[in-house]
Parts: C-alpha cells; sequence; structure tokens
C-alpha cells in the first residue's frame, strides 16, 4: 500500500480535522474490502518537539513507537495496518492507519448496558479489576496514557461465560515516565474523575488490582 493510496482513501470523518500543534489532524474510518474496517489518521504538519527531536516530529510516529512497545507488553491495542510519513515542501503529512477492535465497546457504552440491566453487578466488578491489572502492566513499566478517558479504554465480550479483555486506544500522547509512580497518578486522576461508572467499591478494586499487578512486573523486572 502507498502513501498516496491512504492519503486520499474515501471514508467518513469520525474527528473532522482540526487545528492543533500549529497542524491539521482528522481521522476517518474507512472499510476495506480486504482488510475489513480501519481507521485513518491524517496529519499536515502535526508535529512533537523532544530533546531527540528538536525540529519536530510527526506524532503519527510517536503513536506507531507507543502502539508497538504496549503491544509487546502484552496489552490489546489497535493492530497497524500501515504508517507514514512524507515531506511536501516544508510542511510534513502523515499517516496511521488502523484495524478497528472488532468486538470491544469502550467503558461508557458497559454503563449503559449496566443501568439497562443487561449486565450485572458481578459482571462490573469484574470490569473493574480487568481495568485495574491492565493499567499496572502498563504503569509497572513505567508507561503513561496521558489522555486515559473511559473511552480509550475498551472491554470486550458481553458473556458471563468469557473472561473479559480490556484494550487501549489513542496513545498519541503516550510516552514512558522514569518511575511507575509517576506513570500512574496522573493516569489515574484522569480515569477517576471522568469515570462515573465506577462507585467506590468498584474503584478499590480497580486499585487492588492495580497495585498488585505493578508490583508483580517490579518483580519480575528485579
Amino acid at each position: 500500500m502507498t502513501f498516496d493510496r491512504w492519503w486520499q482513501c474515501e471514508g467518513d470523518w469520525v474527528e473532522p480535522p482540526n487545528n492543533r500543534r500549529d497542524g491539521e489532524s482528522g481521522v476517518k474510518r474507512v472499510r476495506d474490502p480486504r482488510l475489513g474496517l480501519l481507521y485513518v489518521k491524517l496529519q499536515t504538519n502535526h508535529l512533537y518537539r523532544s530533546l531527540r527531536y528538536p525540529l519536530g516530529r510527526p506524532t503519527v510516529l510517536r503513536e506507531c513507537d507507543a502502539l508497538r512497545a504496549v503491544a509487546a507488553l502484552g496489552i490489546s491495542v489497535p493492530e497497524i495496518v500501515y504508517a507514514g510519513d512524507r515531506k511536501q515542501g516544508r510542511r510534513w503529512q502523515a499517516v496511521l492507519v488502523t484495524r478497528a477492535l472488532e468486538g470491544y465497546r469502550d467503558m461508557f457504552y458497559w454503563d449503559l448496558r449496566r443501568s439497562q440491566a443487561v449486565i450485572g453487578d458481578e459482571r462490573h466488578r469484574e470490569m473493574a479489576r480487568t481495568v485495574g491489572k491492565m493499567l499496572g502492566v502498563l504503569h509497572g513499566h513505567h508507561w503513561q496514557h496521558t489522555n486515559l478517558y473511559p473511552n480509550h479504554v475498551f472491554v470486550s465480550s458481553e458473556s458471563g461465560d468469557e473472561p473479559l479483555r480490556v484494550a487501549l486506544i489513542d496513545l498519541e500522547n503516550s510516552r514512558r515516565r522514569l518511575s511507575a509512580s509517576r506513570a500512574a497518578d496522573r493516569d489515574l486522576l484522569q480515569l477517576r474523575k471522568r469515570c462515573p461508572m465506577f462507585s467506590e467499591a468498584d474503584w478499590a478494586l480497580l486499585m487492588q488490582e492495580h497495585a498488585a499487578s505493578m508490583a508483580a512486573v517490579r518483580t519480575r523486572r528485579v
């Protein structure tokens, strides 16, 4: 697949192009007859800067780095189908194509299902424990999501006979921190402030699993 093929692809805007970082970024939903449902992120001059890249680097490339690193930890993330960048004159263009997370729904959806009594309290508690365990692995390896909202945490399987699986999306701003606690603190604060679906008891379960998971990572790393 060529850069031009994805740059010019037809699809519906799920995130219309908006101006950020002195550039433009948007996401299309595209159904490919061979690859299935895809999300195509298109960016123009949408850069981040760091000590390593003082002149700027497309944020798509940082997201690719994070997706690969987090997947290597055993955490489910969208599969990369294509990623590329090019410079047109003095402006960067970048593309990231990922496969949709089939069978997953974000946490807001699961809160609605609970309010409709489609899933019970025990399943909801299992979701809290599973999310906590996954975040413990992420933070235990010093990775911080940085935009950890309920619509970025996806949970699979409505069947009570199947174990829940959790996935993360939108890792564009994710980064490694010097310590696990520093990685965890802001993420957990963000999620709790924007996570009305978890009661105090649910959150206690999440934090218990998070602590145990972080401790297990620390033990393996020693």
